[in-house]
């Protein structure tokens, strides 16, 4: 084999393994896929690339998110043959407490019908883990205030706490009087 040969050999295999990772890492796909728009008012966090599940399996991927008035629009590319039902939730999903999001459409019923391609859902907009925790600290100060007597504490638990704390006050005083007369 002459030395052009295996030159030219190399450089062929070099184009083609070029190729390939650029395939690879592109965003090319032989798959067919059809298009389903989802508004929201916070998207929560999810980006471009993002993956589409239904019921917890992959079927597609967020092509783009785009503002338009006042909600952002996901446009979700799902996998052709893949049925979505009409009253199917759609949500903002996370794989963990701080974990990477992705469009989560909670399957339907079939006597709904079929979403067709390009059909426009209203998603269901997420809980932001802030707004939990400031709701979350706010009733626990109402509690731990209701518990030391405050008198603007509105907690019927801190109430009915501090009521079984003196019942329990009253019948270990009693018992502490039985024991010493007996």
């Amino acid at each position: 084999m002459s030395i052009e040969t295996k030159v030219g050999a190399f450089v062929l295999a070099g184009l083609t393994l070029l190729g390939l990772a650029i395939f690879l890492l592109g965003d090319f796909t032989f798959e067919k896929r059809y298009t389903i728009y989802a508004t929201f008012k916070d998207v929560g966090g999810l980006t471009k690339q993002s993956p589409v599940k239904l019921s917890g399996v992959d079927v597609g991927v967020v092509k783009e998110i785009e503002l338009e008035g006042s909600k952002a629009k996901v446009v979700a590319l799902v996998r052709e043959g893949v049925l979505i039902y009409r009253d199917s939730a759609f949500s903002i999903g996370s794989t963990g407490l701080i974990g990477s999001k992705y469009l989560q459409i909670d399957q339907g019923t079939p006597e709904s019908g079929v979403l067709q391609a390009g059909a426009l859902v209203n998603g269901e907009d997420p809980v932001s883990i802030e707004k939990a925790l400031t709701r979350a600290l706010g009733s626990l100060q109402d509690l731990m205030g209701g518990l030391n007597g405050d008198p603007k504490s509105k907690s019927p638990i801190a109430k009915n706490l501090n009521a079984t704390i003196g019942n329990v006050r009253e019948l270990t005083a009693s018992l502490n009087e039985m024991i010493a007369d007996a």
